[in-house]
């Protein structure tokens, strides 16, 4: 795994691909999934994730819609604590 995932919030989805697109990124995917994708040679690869699953894995989906939005009322201290992450980055590999 390469890429590197920010979880942003999906309003500002255009104001996104305009700066990665000012920065002279590509776009291999926008707006088909829960994320959009971005390159640079020779080696940067950026998913925008406005949901950290898409609907495909209605479990995972679910569980971590909850964690988003738990984390979205800690203000500044926004983090996954280690048993998530390991979850989350086992699932998405998957």
């Amino acid at each position: 795994m390469a890429g590197n995932d920010i979880l942003f919030d999906s309003t500002y989805r255009k104001e996104v691909k305009d700066l990665v697109l000012f920065l002279d990124y590509e776009i291999e995917s926008y707006y088909k999934m829960n994320h959009d994708v971005y390159l640079k040679a020779p080696i940067y690869n950026y998913e925008m994730h406005v949901s950290l699953f898409d609907k495909s894995i209605p479990g995972f989906l679910e569980y971590y819609t909850q964690l988003e939005k738990k984390y979205a009322n800690q203000g500044s201290n926004r983090h996954m604590n280690v048993n998530d992450a390991y979850v989350y980055i086992i699932a998405h590999a998957y």
